[in-house]
């Protein structure tokens, strides 16, 4: 459930994203130098939290995993 919710967050979060930054690749075309390097900035930004809300979510499915496994173990032990 709550990997689920991440899962779903995450996409919401990459629709937005991209949907914010559509006017900046618009735009690119009639932009100048500085405006393009700070293009690149947010693409990095965008990227790293991507990344990092990625690691969350494996982070959460392997806890949870490793959760399962132990109570399984605990339960088919007694």
């Amino acid at each position: 459930m709550r990997t689920f919710a991440y899962a779903t967050s995450l996409d919401s979060y990459q629709l937005f994203m991209r949907e914010m930054l559509a006017p900046v690749w618009s735009s690119s075309s009639s932009s100048s130098s500085s405006s393009s390097s700070s293009r690149s900035v947010v693409v990095v930004v965008v990227a790293l939290v991507l990344l990092v809300k990625i690691v969350v979510v494996v982070l959460v499915v392997v806890v949870v995993a490793v959760v399962v496994i132990v109570v399984v173990v605990v339960v088919v032990v007694e």
